[in-house]
């Protein structure tokens, strides 16, 4: 039977409903010090914003056009392409990151 320690994550998670509140996260939650990886980051627009906190940074998203013009925008900043539901390509970043952002735009009113 599994016990509560038994599956504690190191890995703290941060998800919110909108932007507006994703953004507001990033004062209280990230540091200089964390491996932060962002889920659904789009165009770069809020990965901008954590990047200038924390420099170990890898934002994702499913969409290569998101992705391309990311890059091409913000070039200091590593985009990637990730399905979030492919756990095993996330790992393939890093085995190690800290906190992992995220916002649930679809679907919220």
């Amino acid at each position: 039977m599994a016990n509560e320690n038994q599956f504690k994550l190191k890995t703290k998670y941060i998800a919110t409903r909108g932007v507006a509140e994703y953004r507001d996260t990033i004062k209280e939650f990230v540091k200089p010090s964390d491996s932060i990886l962002e889920i659904g980051c789009e165009w770069g627009t809020t990965s901008v914003l954590i990047h200038e906190v924390c420099k170990n940074l890898i934002a994702t998203d499913i969409s290569l056009e998101c992705i391309t013009r990311a890059r091409s925008q913000y070039p200091e900043i590593r985009f990637e392409t990730l399905d979030a539901f492919n756990i095993k390509d996330a790992m393939k970043f890093s085995d190690r990151f800290s906190k992992n952002c995220v916002v649930w735009k679809y679907g919220v009113s």
